[in-house]
């Protein structure tokens, strides 16, 4: 969800940018413990024009 909202982010140009990391909580012995994972944000080309998928999905 974070690299859909940040590439939404780079298209609209608009204000501050999310930073390339999600923020996840676990339940540890004591309470929730964040836990933080990079996320991949470069953005990838429409399905359409990648030739494995056109020949897939061809109708």
């Amino acid at each position: 969800a974070a690299a859909i909202y940040r590439t939404a982010q780079l298209r609209l140009s608009r204000g501050h940018l999310v930073r390339p990391a999600l923020t996840q909580f676990e339940r540890g012995e004591d309470g929730f413990v964040p836990r933080t994972h990079a996320v991949d944000t470069e953005e990838r080309p429409p399905m359409r024009e990648i030739a494995e998928y056109a020949e897939r999905h061809a109708a």
